[in-house]
């Protein structure tokens, strides 16, 4: 729960920043997926259902019902969830996560220059999220890479002139779940986690003037957006 704890102070801290900017531009920057999405690409991915009505019973309405409404209110609850999980498709539906990461250009003699992103928990590298009484983690696989990625001098430029001083910057990760631990439990810090694999799809980095900074796309994402969008309803 410590990390947790602490991604989601960083993730305040940076709202608090972003406060003075329009909600127009605040738009722009995708918020990290619900915690429900997660829960469900697990278990789908698992191939198992998960309980619903324990589900229902910490939902916000549930919790703040009236004793006399709390059943009815749970069954309605139940309904809302099993259509969720009918609906979410985790193959056209990526998991978003937004982390604060401290970000750096560096020259190189014989080479491009290379772009770095550290996170501050690399070594475990997995992402929290809980909903009802379960914790999640979602790792995202090959996030190593993200220590030294080449770029051009005109990127390069770019991302220098819009650093801060720290270095500290928003990360914002498209990732696609793609299958679950066999031992399905990981334990950090005396917490258990169901584990969730993933795929880095799409990131983008903003400054705290939601200025964007650099963004890169896999090319799988975007065929699979492109079909997506074709066969959507018209």
């Amino acid at each position: 729960m410590v990390l947790r704890s602490k991604i989601v102070f960083l993730s305040a801290l940076f709202a608090m920043m972003f406060a003075f900017t329009s909600h127009a531009q605040q738009d722009l920057i995708k918020r990290s997926s619900p915690d429900r999405d997660v829960a469900i690409a697990f278990y789908k991915l698992s191939k198992t259902f998960p309980n619903f009505e324990k589900w229902a019973s910490f939902s916000q309405d549930a919790v703040t019902a009236p004793e006399d409404e709390k059943e009815e209110v749970i069954e309605e609850q139940v309904l809302s969830q099993e259509l969720a999980f009918s609906q979410y498709d985790y193959l056209t539906q990526p998991i978003t996560i937004r982390a604060v990461v401290t970000v750096s250009v560096a020259d190189q003699e014989d080479g491009p220059p290379l772009l770095s992103i550290a996170f501050d928990n690399q070594k475990t590298a997995f992402f929290p999220f809980s909903y009802g009484d379960e914790e999640f983690a979602v790792i995202v696989e090959n996030l190593d890479v993200l220590s030294s990625i080449p770029i051009s001098l005109v990127e390069a430029r770019y991302i220098a002139e819009r650093l801060p001083l720290d270095g500290q910057i928003l990360l914002v990760m498209d990732v696609m779940p793609y299958k679950t631990s066999r031992k399905k439990e990981l334990q950090q810090e005396g917490q258990s986690y169901n584990v969730l694999f993933s795929k880095l799809g799409a990131m983008s980095l903003y400054n705290s003037e939601l200025a964007l900074v650099w963004n890169w796309q896999a090319i799988w994402l975007q065929r699979l957006k492109s079909f997506a969008a074709e066969a959507r309803p018209r």
